[in-house]
């Protein structure tokens, strides 16, 4: 007879407790509400459940938005997990994106403990947020220790004021000390649920991860005696794959996906199974939703106060025009870059392509412009700026009769200001510029050249790696989206011309 017990996780939901557009239109394709009519039919289908969170979980929607900024609202993201009896969440590095005192009102609602054995107290060097393991005893008698991990890069992620007084310390010394412990005390299954990712580079964002790509993980190569190793902060998708013998799965983010681990215990041993379960498609939890609806049309009341007046056009005939020409929207975008930074270049991808008319701009207009990303703001030389320019122009795919698409993922892209460039997509990929100038002059190789960022391009993913190798000169103390809401303070009668700084061509022909 087998012992059997089902974890069902999710992570990196980034305060999504509905779909953005269920602000809108009432739709919803991915969030923790939809997801919890799957977490609920699991129960019902299966003996022992138990369900927990990865972190990251406060803070990116703009519900969070609304409650960042008027906390008189207790958490509904807490709120939520409290009702599906959450066994612990784990703290992620955008915990703090709304300050310390935001955070610390959401662990006292929350009826579940927040985990981050490596997150440290200064003075004493204890977990910041209580133990720093969490262990459950299931029907039969099975004891499972939970080991919750934060990722040391929140040291540099997050605003300093949010994170004074803590010490990050590195996963792999804390581990130790813990998963000595746990052998003394002869727990049957050890999990470690890392609000982190791996040591090899996985596709971020992705939503498939080639079976032939080598996942390595310094942790479970130190620790085989780790049973299940947990992952997110990446927003990676994998399930069902082993390091070291270590099981690992990561359900990537914003609630698309519900992560479900099976475990049993028999004759031929422990057996783990993994899966990320799609949650399109499965209906609003009814409960849920109910008790969610005054912080929802809060929301609603808040997203469509008017804050400016647009005095120019701001709008596109099409996505590809946004995409494939200077704009007035980026331009804007650019505009906020520079003004809040000292920086002589800014790169900003598209977050959504809304733009808009003449008339009225509201709140929810300017929020979905950019995501909630802090600035950065990089040294780096003419080659390593090349380099990054030629991976945003990789964007286009050309073919052989000439036509030019762009991609799918545009928070790959980032459009320019501050130099000039002309770039020629019939060619290779990592060949494609054929000018590039700063203040009328060609960019040499050794010239030095500030450059700012969303602070997620700075990481090296998506092909951005040459950009770890830059200098980090400065970081901002609010998001791009505080950043962008102060402008219209200052500029309710918005106008801003377009900055013509980019050409792409194909062959001879403009396009």
């Amino acid at each position: 007879m087998k012992d059997k017990l089902t974890l069902v996780y999710t992570t990196d939901l980034h305060g999504f407790l509905v779909a953005d557009r269920y602000l809108t239109d009432q739709k919803s394709s991915h969030g923790l509400i939809q997801a919890a009519s799957l977490i609920k039919r699991i129960r019902r289908e299966e003996k022992e459940v138990i369900f927990f969170d990865n972190g990251d979980t406060l803070s990116g929607s703009l519900i969070s938005l609304r409650c960042g900024e008027d906390m008189r609202y207790s958490n509904p993201m807490v709120n939520a997990l409290n009702e599906l009896e959450c066994a612990f969440s784990v703290v992620g590095n955008h915990e703090f994106d709304f300050g310390r005192k935001y955070l610390d009102k959401a662990v006292d609602q929350s009826q579940f403990p927040w985990l981050a054995a490596n997150l440290v107290k200064n003075r004493g060097g204890n977990p910041a947020f209580g133990p720093a393991w969490h262990i459950q005893t299931t029907e039969n008698g099975k004891q499972v220790a939970f080991i919750g991990l934060s990722t040391p890069e929140t040291a540099d992620l997050a605003h300093e004021d949010a994170i004074k007084g803590l010490t990050f310390q590195n996963p792999i010394e804390t581990l130790a000390p813990i998963l000595k412990e746990l052998k003394k005390l002869e727990v049957d299954l050890i999990v470690v649920s890392y609000h982190g990712s791996y040591d090899s580079k996985i596709p971020f964002w992705s939503q498939e991860t080639p079976e032939d790509l080598d996942i390595e993980s310094k942790i479970c190569q130190k620790y085989p005696e780790i049973d299940v190793f947990i992952t997110g902060h990446t927003h990676g998708l994998l399930s069902n794959r082993e390091i070291n013998g270590v099981h690992t799965i990561q359900a990537a983010c914003y609630g698309h996906y519900l992560g479900r681990i099976d475990i049993s215990w028999g004759d031929e041993g422990l057996k783990i199974e993994s899966e990320n379960i799609p949650v399109k498609g499965q209906r609003l939890e009814k409960n849920l939703l109910e008790s969610s609806r005054r912080v929802l049309e809060s929301t609603v009341e808040w997203l469509d106060e008017p804050i400016g007046e647009a005095l120019d056009d701001f709008s596109f005939s099409s996505s590809r025009e946004a995409l494939m020409y200077p704009s007035r929207l980026m331009s804007l975008v650019h505009m906020v870059m520079q003004n809040a930074s000292d920086c002589d270049i800014s790169a900003a991808a598209f977050w959504k392509l809304d733009g808009w008319k003449t008339g009225t701009i509201t709140r929810r207009t300017i929020l979905n412009l950019v995501p909630d990303n802090y600035l950065h703001v990089l040294l780096m030389d003419g080659k390593t700026l090349r380099k990054a320019l030629e991976q945003s122009l990789s964007f286009f795919e050309c073919d052989d009769s000439g036509n030019v698409d762009p991609g799918s993922k545009i928070y790959t892209y980032d459009i320019w200001s501050g130099v000039y460039y002309k770039a020629d997509l019939s060619r290779k990929v990592g060949r494609r510029i054929t000018e590039l100038t700063y203040m009328g002059s060609p960019v040499s190789d050794e010239q030095e050249l500030k450059v700012a960022f969303y602070h997620f391009r700075t990481n090296g993913a998506l092909g951005y790696e040459m950009l770890q190798d830059a200098k980090l000169v400065w970081k901002s103390k609010k998001t791009m989206r505080d950043y962008l809401l102060d402008f219209m303070k200052k500029h309710y009668e918005l106008s801003v011309p377009v900055e013509f700084n980019w050409k792409l061509l194909c062959g001879e022909e403009v396009l």
